[in-house]
């Protein structure tokens, strides 16, 4: 188990399976857009000190102002963001836009390879598309999945990944990929600051549960800096596979916090059983199931 700690094409259609539950008076604490890919997950809305993770997975891919981002994620808890998009916008096709700002490399996403990742549309004018293939919304939880194959342009013969919300503090990212030849796969990660650095509330410690033998890495430095004044160092971290392998999965544990929630991970024949928090979760060939622990027994 490893940890890491932080602070602070014409594309197809997307179609996505939308079940929700009961919520609280006023605006629901989550939603999904999946005509444009995009999902948004808060502990309560009515709190300025909220946790929220945001999950994208798009139709429009990487064209114009997107990123080479399908099946990425952002987490911000207090007013602080923990989980973050990296990279500063200093003009159009800089060094560092095309070097880092537009690539997947750049965002909490999955590279391979030494951080080959999704299509970038302006290098060869096609849009690589990801969609959003469910969602469910339910009052201590949310999930949602994401489908990513095809912004990898043939690269992957598949790169899933679905996401679990545990209200308020708990997040599980599974992914499920595949290539036709061996990879090295890297789970990314990036912060505004060392991942060996806590603080407060706003901390965000993230476990790999599940999945390939992995070293973590990190550093401050892109592969291009940025041009300009006011662009601080920002942190790039990686659990990199110690062995190519033609798929793997992992499961990641996210908790918001920094709080010690006992946790058990079970292999099962198709997937993965975690129980936490009062709840099991499943993952199983490509889905996603939430119960209370006392249902699943």
């Amino acid at each position: 188990m490893r940890r890491a700690r932080s602070v602070a094409g014409t594309p197809r259609r997307s179609r996505a399976r939308i079940r929700h539950g009961s919520s609280a008076a006023g605006t629901s604490a989550a939603v999904a857009f999946p005509s444009i890919g995009w999902a948004a997950l808060h502990s309560d809305l009515s709190d300025r000190s909220r946790t929220s993770v945001y999950f994208k997975s798009s139709y429009f891919g990487s064209f114009n102002h997107s990123h080479a981002d399908q099946n990425s994620f952002v987490v911000n808890a207090g007013g602080k963001p923990l989980a973050i998009d990296s990279g500063y916008y200093d003009g159009y096709k800089t060094p560092h836009w095309w070097q880092w700002y537009k690539q997947t490399r750049a965002h909490n996403a999955i590279t391979f390879d030494g951080g080959h990742g999704q299509i970038v549309f302006e290098e060869n004018n096609k849009h690589g598309p990801g969609a959003i293939t469910l969602f469910e919304h339910q009052s201590g939880y949310d999930i949602v999945t994401g489908d990513a194959t095809p912004a990898y342009g043939g690269a992957l013969k598949k790169a899933e990944r679905s996401l679990v919300y545990l209200r308020p503090n708990l997040i599980l990212v599974y992914d499920r990929l595949a290539s036709d030849i061996p990879r090295q796969w890297e789970w990314n990660i990036h912060a505004l600051n060392s991942m060996e650095v806590s603080g407060a509330n706003s901390t965000l410690c993230i476990e790999i549960l599940g999945g390939p033998r992995v070293v973590f890495a990190q550093t401050d430095r892109f592969l291009a800096a940025p041009q300009g004044g006011n662009m601080r160092a920002q942190w790039h971290g990686a659990f990199v596979s110690k062995e190519r392998s033609s798929s793997a999965e992992f499961v990641a544990l996210m908790r918001v916090g920094c709080t010690t929630e006992p946790v058990t991970v079970t292999r099962a024949p198709s997937g993965w059983l975690l129980k936490l928090a009062g709840k099991t979760v499943s993952f199983e060939e490509g889905r996603a199931d939430v119960r209370s622990a006392h249902r699943a027994r």
